[in-house]
Order: structure tokens, then C-alpha cells, then sequence
């Protein structure tokens, strides 16, 4: 009955893997409580320290965030500047939509993307624990751990893939008027490339979530 279960829920799960197309939870280590006074300081030292370097990263990206958002700014401003040159009203206008529309596509890009890797994550978390529980059951899971470990990485890959277009910037740079059409091709080529660069990697990931449910429909096999 147990194994029916087993196979049940590890075909479900591949089912819905391969319907869908595409953070990467980190897993804290939890403290044993401590048996001496000098184990507890050590915690809490360790402890303060973990506070300090959350700190600092938060830090970190509150500065790169404002970084980035003066960089986009000062682009804006530069495009907006350069077409106040154009002579050609018409593509001028032409050229102020498509800069727009590559900046709503950006973000639905990311939307989509990130709910993706999110469900990824999810189901990364469930066969995590089908594996702990078939561990803890006396088999020898040697093969889920080693395709989990896969796993995690290619969805921390697909996370870093997305976070590369969320905060890149894709305005349109203007060399010259002559060279409006090219200059505006590069842009949306740049998205482009880095869209399917992500959808690779979540492909990848898709693809490393489907090993890991398959090495654990092989431990129910006598």
C-alpha cells in the first residue's frame, strides 16, 4: 500500500513538471541546544555574526538597487535628450513606443519567469522531503541526494538567469538619428537573448526536478 503511494505521488509529480513551463530556498541549520555556558556563547557569537552579514547584504542591495535605478534614470534622460534632436517626428514617436513596450515586456518577462522558478522550488522542497522520509525508512537514497543536488543548482542557475534581466536595463541608446532602427534592433536583441537564456535554465531546471522523482520511483522497485 505504502508503494502504491510512493508511485502514486511521483507520477503526479512528473505529470505536472511536464505541464508547465517554466527562490531557491536555502535550508538553515538548526542548533542543538547546548549543554555549557561556553557552547551557548559560541551561538549566540555565531549568531550576531549571521545578523551582521544579513545586515550587510541587505545593505548591499538596497545601495545596488539605488545604483541601478540612478543608471536607468540617467538613460531616460539621455534617449530623451537624443530625440528631442530627431528631425524625423514620426520616428521620433516610433521610437519612444517601442522603448516603452520593451520595458513592460521586461517586466512581464520577470513576472512569469520568477512564478516559474517559484513552482520549481516548491516541488524541489516536497521531493526533498520524500527523500528524507525514504532515508529515514532504511533505504539508500544516495542517488535522490546526488540528484537533488543537481537540482538545487540548476534552479539557483535559473534564478540568477531571471535576476539578470529584472535588473539589467534595456533602453534603447541612440548613436544617431541615421542609426535609430539598428540602435533600436540591438535592444530588443539584448531582452531577446537574455529571455531565452533564462528560459533555458528554467527548461534545465524543469528537466533536473524530473531526474530526482524518477531515482525515487527507482527505490520502490525491489
Amino acid at each position: 500500500m505504502q508503494r502504491k503511494h510512493i508511485c502514486v505521488y511521483v507520477t503526479a509529480t512528473l505529470l505536472f513538471l511536464g505541464s508547465i513551463t517554466p527562490t531557491y530556498a536555502q535550508i538553515l541549520e538548526q542548533l542543538q541546544d547546548a549543554n555549557s555556558f561556553q557552547l551557548k556563547e559560541d551561538v549566540r557569537l555565531k549568531d550576531d555574526a549571521g545578523l551582521q552579514h544579513i545586515q550587510n547584504i541587505r545593505r548591499d542591495r538596497q545601495q545596488n538597487a539605488e545604483d541601478r535605478r540612478q543608471n536607468n534614470k540617467s538613460r531616460r534622460d539621455a534617449l530623451k535628450d537624443k530625440l528631442s534632436t530627431f528631425k524625423d517626428q514620426r520616428k521620433k514617436v516610433t521610437v519612444e513606443r517601442i522603448n516603452t513596450l520593451l520595458s513592460n515586456l521586461q517586466q512581464n518577462i520577470v513576472a512569469r519567469m520568477e512564478n516559474h522558478v517559484s513552482k520549481l522550488s516548491a516541488f524541489y522542497d516536497r521531493l526533498e522531503a520524500a527523500e528524507k522520509k525514504a532515508n529515514d525508512a532504511g533505504k539508500d537514497t544516495t542517488t535522490v541526494k546526488t540528484a537533488l543536488g543537481s537540482a538545487s543548482s540548476a534552479i539557483s542557475s535559473a534564478t540568477d538567469a531571471i535576476n539578470q534581466i529584472k535588473n539589467s536595463d534595456y533602453t534603447i541608446v541612440i548613436n544617431d538619428e541615421s542609426t535609430a532602427r539598428e540602435d533600436v534592433k540591438a535592444a530588443k536583441e539584448a531582452l531577446k537573448g537574455d529571455a531565452r537564456t533564462a528560459r533555458s535554465a528554467l527548461v534545465t531546471a524543469k528537466d533536473a526536478l524530473k531526474d530526482v522523482a524518477r531515482a525515487l520511483h527507482a527505490l520502490r522497485t525491489p
